[in-house]
């Protein structure tokens, strides 16, 4: 394990990157937006992924290269969704019109806390307070990069998603967002809803979203 100084922020904020690796396999992990900047394979003399060797270029030019989308990944139409029966206005910040990775400030524009690491392993988490980019509730996440797999795993999903507290919702959030991303201009949310039902940890139910949240 290698931990080293990748550069700093415009605001002051340092970024640190962390290379772990197993076997003939190598991974650099930078802590602004958890990205995956670089993955090397023994014997082979190219990089694995896409990436910048600078901190300037991730801030100037990245189109999200390795990085972990938050709190939502992909497009909402207008940047609206409907949740508890009320209509939710989340920032439009591609061209004004719709809401994309998480808004300007999503997770993968954000320095993440380094946790902890080791030869083959990293964790990384982010805050997210209420109100963040229009989403409703606190939300605390957590990224793991081992040699074994990757994992990403928010500890704490919102309030109105498992129904606690003073509010509750008919649906997890995660379905309210992605049935959110049909407009006028999009026509994907219900072939997006079929592949989700498919497979075995869909969260298309409150029991499926608290037993998946009920094992991390």
């Amino acid at each position: 394990m290698a931990l080293a100084k990748f550069g700093t922020m415009p605001d002051g904020s340092e970024v640190s990157e962390v290379t772990i690796s197993a076997g003939q396999l190598s991974v650099k992990v930078i802590n602004l937006g958890a990205v995956i900047r670089d993955i090397r394979l023994a014997g082979v003399d190219h990089p694995l992924v896409l990436g910048f060797d600078r901190l300037e270029d991730y801030v100037a030019h990245s189109p999200h290269f390795g990085a972990v989308a938050g709190r939502s990944a992909n497009r909402i139409a207008n940047g609206r969704f409907m949740l508890d029966g009320r209509e939710v206005q989340l920032s439009r910040n591609e061209g004004g019109r719709t809401h994309l990775h998480g808004g300007f400030n999503g997770f993968g524009k954000r320095v993440w806390r380094l946790v902890e690491h080791d030869a083959a392993s990293l964790k990384l988490a982010i805050s997210s307070p209420d109100g963040e980019e229009g989403y409703p509730g606190h939300v605390e996440a957590m990224v793991r990069y081992s040699d074994q797999y990757v994992r990403v795993v928010a500890e704490k999903l919102l309030t109105y998603a498992l129904g606690r507290g003073t509010g509750s919702a008919d649906m997890p959030v995660v379905r309210a967002i992605v049935r959110g991303a049909a407009g006028s201009n999009y026509r994907f949310s219900d072939l997006v809803l079929g592949v989700v039902k498919s497979v075995p940890f869909q969260m298309n139910t409150k029991e499926t979203t608290k037993a998946l949240a009920s094992n991390q």
